[in-house]
This record gives C-alpha cells, structure tokens and sequence, in this order.
C-alpha cells in the first residue's frame, strides 16, 4: 500500500461522509477522487488537470491555516488541521512527529510543498485503515486515532523513501566504481570496463569541432588516466589537447588508433600550460576542459590555474573539475554527438559569453563615452584660450 513514486494520479476508495461535520478544505481534499501519488519534489512537475485539481484543494487548506501568510504552516496550525479532517484532538506528539517526518528542516513548519506531501500519506493512511464501501458513513466506533493514522502515514512515508534510495541505489551500484575510478585497471586499455561507455557513431568529426582540453594535476595523474579509458568511446571523438604530461599520457591510451586526433600540447602546468590553455580558450579554440585539481596540495601556479577557471566562466565553455561533473558532461556529449543534438554542447561550435559579459561591456563603452566627451571639452577649452590669446585680450 505504499503510495506510487510515479506521477501518475490513481484512483481512491470512494468519497466518504462525514457525519456532523461541514465540508471543509481539508475534508475535501482527503475525500478527493483523485489522489496526489507524488513526492515534494516531484509535485511541482505535475502538470496533468486531475492533479493540478487536487494540488488546488490542499493549496485551499492551506491558504485557510495560512493566517500570517508567511508561507508556512506550524505545529498549531497542523494540529488545527488534523484536529479538523479527524474529529478528535490529535495528540501534541503525533503533530510534532508529522512535523518532523515531513518538514525539511528543524523549524518545526511546514512549507505547501511538504504540506501537500504530508496530506497525501495521510489520505493514503486513512484510506487503509478506514476501508468502507461506496456510501457507508463512518460511525463513531469504526474511527481510528488519529494518532495511528498519522504513525501510519509516517511509516508508508519512510517506507516509500526507503524504496527509492533502493531503486537509485541499484541503478548507480554500477557506476559507483567509474565514478570514483577504484575499479578501473590503468592497463586495461583496450577493453574500458565502464558499461556505458559502448562506441558509437557521431554526427560530426573532431575536426568540425573546437578541442577539447584535458589537465590533471600530479595527485591526479593517475585518476585522470583511468577516466579516459573509462570513457575513451565519448573522449577520442574530440580532437585533444591539454598539458604536456597529460598529453604524453592521452597518445599512451590511444596508441594504435589512428582515428584519435590530437591537437597542439601545451607546456607543464608550472611552466606556462595553463596560461596556454587559456590563450587558446580566447582565440575561440577551445569548446570543452575536464581539469582534474589535487585540492590537497599547494600549486606555484596558482595564479594560471585561476586564470584558467575564470575564463572558462567568462567564454562559458563545458567545464568539469571532480569526477562526478566529468561523468555527467560525458553523457551530455555521448547523447549530442550520437543523435545530432549540438545544441547539448554548443561550445564546441560557437562562441559563448558569460551573462554579465554585455554588462561589463556597457559599462566599458560609457568610460570611454565620458572620457571622449571630456576630451572633447578641454579641445574647445583649448581653442577658447588660444583664440582669445591670438587676440591679445589675456
């Protein structure tokens, strides 16, 4: 009976009437045909009517206890509310344990989004211990405390999440090992033990598009090799480039695949290759940098590493600097080189600007503007003077 993780709005047991008691927001909302089988999260992705339906009637509770507006609901306002749909006074401590169970953080409120999910185990709590058919009203002696409803409501809660984690648990189980690089044999280079690194066609060769930049630091010379056999399919459609010793350890991976283009090798890192990569980044040559930084060591080039990472902000290029980032951008470009979608790596064809590139820009033009304007001012000042000096009345 654990509610669907699905977007899909089911069905519940039929509307129940509630003796002696006015229809209010939260009565109609729990006695809704349509159930709200979804997370917080994914709440607010549901755009179908029968959800957006039922997403109004908790919203309507939840303006009505809403009396601040501040966005929130307490404690008092929760108990108010299941005092309300239940017909009894809830127990303090079953409101405080709802709170917690559902609330994201340690302000004892809840925000429309937990709200809605916290009513939505409700409803499917009740309609679990309360089972009745079409039309039976529900007598006093078939009630249930409303604080087993909400320990129930908890419970179906927590065991919902538990199944999820399960479920992603599962799918990343096999991954895991790419991610951190603890399963990867450095001289495995011919058969690349990630599962979803198989080869495929691209749309375009690597000439077509800009190079991309690996670099790694000394502590992270060996993580950066295993990446790259990890997802050698995705890396050897692009033409390479990067610093002198990652680019002596790409032509060892790739030796024997004439196919692998690789494009100019920049010095060491200390030596002038990062300040290089940043050159070749502003002349429009670069389209992508996986740099892979040893944050446990201190770096005498600290200055071009900075400067490396500020100009991939300011020409807004694909960047990736942990392993978890670089996995991502690899199936970015697996998914766009495979099925014709530049749009998913637009650096790679076209030149690209921070936002605030055209501000700062504005502002250099006004500088110049004014300073034109000035100058022209002390011309005309100039020319007064000279005029009247020529004239002899100084």
């Amino acid at each position: 009976m654990a509610p669907n993780p699905t977007l899909t709005p089911t069905p519940t047991a039929p509307t129940r009437r509630l003796k002696g008691r006015r229809m209010s927001a939260i009565n109609v909302a729990l006695n809704s045909s349509v159930k709200l089988n979804v997370s917080s999260t994914a709440l607010w992705e549901c755009r179908t009517s029968a959800v957006e339906e039922v997403f109004d009637k908790y919203k309507l509770c939840f303006d009505e206890y809403d009396v601040d507006k501040k966005g929130v609901l307490s404690i008092d306002a929760i108990y108010a509310i299941i005092k309300e749909a239940c017909g009894e006074r809830p127990q303090i401590l079953a409101i405080v344990n709802l709170v917690d169970a559902f609330g994201s953080s340690n302000s004892k409120e809840l925000n429309l989004a937990e709200f809605t999910t916290m009513m939505n185990y409700i409803g499917e709590a009740t309609e679990l211990m309360t089972p009745c058919a079409a039309g039976d009203d529900i007598d006093s002696d078939r009630k249930i405390s409303s604080s087993v409803i909400a320990a129930t409501a908890i419970k179906l809660y927590e065991r919902s999440k538990r199944n999820t984690l399960d479920r992603v648990e599962e799918k990343l189980s096999h991954i895991n090992s790419i991610i951190t690089m603890q399963g990867v044999e450095v001289e495995d280079n011919n058969n690349g033990p990630n599962p979803m690194d198989p080869d495929f066609n691209s749309f375009c060769g690597p000439n077509e598009m800009r190079y991309l930049a690996l670099v790694s630091h000394n502590g992270m010379k060996e993580t950066m090799m295993k990446f790259v056999i990890a997802n050698k399919n995705v890396i050897r459609k692009f033409c390479l480039t990067g610093t002198d010793s990652t680019m002596r350890m790409l032509r060892r991976v790739f030796a024997g695949d004439d196919t692998v283009m690789f494009g100019p090798s920049c010095a060491s890192g200390p030596l002038g290759g990062d300040a290089q990569l940043v050159a070749m980044l502003c002349r429009e040559q670069l389209g992508g940098v996986i740099f892979f930084q040893d944050p446990l060591d201190a770096h005498p080039h600290n200055g071009d590493i900075e400067s490396l990472l500020r100009n991939t902000k300011i020409y807004n290029i694909m960047h990736a600097s942990t392993t978890t980032s670089a996995t991502m951008m690899m199936h970015t470009l697996r998914s766009g080189l495979k099925n014709g979608e530049p749009e998913l790596l637009p650096s790679f064809f076209t030149t690209l600007q921070c936002p605030s590139v055209a501000r700062y820009k504005n502002a250099q033009d006004k500088v110049i503007m004014e300073r034109v304007a000035h100058m022209e001012e002390e011309k005309v000042d100039v020319w007064i003077d000279e005029s009247y000096s020529s004239r002899g009345e100084f």
